[in-house]
């Protein structure tokens, strides 16, 4: 499972988001961490120039998103579980299978509206 967190984190990347859980008290409320949308130009710029994203550029479009709820999710356990971040210690992650498979699909499936080579 462990994979497929960090997997979706990494894709998160390239649709233009991330989190920063570490003010979060609930892995599993989706509104607790704070949303990023600022590394996407960085990763822009080390893609080939043929590709085109269209990227997710704030958090209204981002909850637009079917199951973007998961998705959060997901990226509060792979901040946990993966990179490890010690203040996300003591927290139960609450990415149970189900969540991971719902959130996984929907990046994927994103990605496939949003990437263009």
């Amino acid at each position: 499972m462990d994979s497929a967190l960090i997997t979706c984190r990494a894709l998160c990347g390239l649709l233009g988001f991330e989190v920063d859980s570490r003010s979060v008290t609930d892995m599993g409320d989706p509104m607790q961490p704070t949303i990023k949308f600022e590394k996407f130009a960085a990763i822009r710029a080390n893609l080939d120039s043929r590709i085109a994203i269209n990227n997710v550029k704030d958090e209204k479009e981002l909850k637009q998103i079917p199951n973007w709820e998961q998705i959060i999710v997901c990226l509060n356990a792979a901040n946990k579980c993966v990179a490890h971040f010690d203040e996300l210690s003591d927290l139960e992650h609450r990415a149970d299978p189900n969540t991971v498979e719902i959130a996984a699909k929907a990046v994927l499936r994103e990605l496939r509206s949003r990437v263009k080579a």
